[in-house]
């Protein structure tokens, strides 16, 4: 990738984010951006590829930007470095279901869209003819095996907690 010190050095292809939501999960998505204000990203089908972030939210050519690295641009090392990207993944998952609902939805609490967006899974398996409670059971079985988690103990545990 180009490095870019200025704005005005940032190559064509990239769209400038600034919105909280959006920076936010950029933020996340980054390694090493929590102190940028605004980014300016590159995207590839449906993955952000390439990043600037840059201090402030309005854009001038003068201003400094840094470039960032994704982090499944990185060689994970641990399982918790794996669950970290899994994490980044579903956060980017998330913020784009909260803009495709646009408006106020995107300040609604994460769990509220976790729970619509999960509900919305469940027509569209439905629709498709896929048995959501046996996807729904093999994702809990990765989950666990990618936790590190005994299955059947993770499973008893959620059964103990408090239902809504």
């Amino acid at each position: 990738m180009q490095t870019a010190q200025f704005v005005s050095e940032v190559p064509a292809g990239f769209d400038f984010v600034s919105d909280s939501q959006h920076v936010e999960a950029l933020r996340e998505y980054f390694v090493d951006a929590r102190e940028y204000d605004s980014f300016f990203v590159r995207i590839e089908g449906c993955a952000y590829v390439a990043g600037y972030g840059m201090h402030g939210v309005i854009p001038h050519n003068s201003n400094r930007v840094f470039s960032v690295q994704t982090r499944e641009s990185l060689e994970p090392r641990t399982m918790a470095d794996l669950n970290d990207v899994r994490v980044t993944r579903a956060t980017r998952a998330l913020a784009a279901y909260a803009r495709a609902h646009g408006g106020a939805y995107m300040h609604e609490p994460c769990d509220a869209q976790l729970s619509d967006l999960l509900a919305d899974l469940r027509h569209f398996a439905q629709a498709r003819g896929l048995d959501f409670s046996h996807l729904d059971a093999r994702a809990f079985s990765n989950y666990c095996e990618e936790d590190g988690s005994n299955s059947e103990t993770r499973a008893s545990e959620m059964r103990n907690e408090p239902s809504i």
